[in-house]
């Protein structure tokens, strides 16, 4: 599955990026938690902070199961 990138292809927004038939990827933030250290059993403050999230599309998991992709 090979496609150019182009403007026209790759619909962005703030907190999404498109590439039709492979995904999205989504940004999102992570709450702030108490973790433990499991070497030293001691717990540690996790701060809140912004991570990427992806979702396969319908594409690329049809390829990924060995499935034939209908366009």
């Amino acid at each position: 599955m090979q496609q150019r990138i182009t403007d026209k292809s790759m619909p962005v927004s703030r907190n999404r990026l498109e590439f039709r038939d492979f995904g999205v990827f989504e940004t999102a933030m992570r709450t702030a938690r108490v973790a433990q250290n499991p070497k030293t059993l001691e717990q540690v403050h996790v701060p809140a902070k912004r991570v990427v999230k992806f979702k396969m599309g319908r594409l690329m998991k049809q390829k990924l199961n060995g499935r034939k992709a209908r366009a």
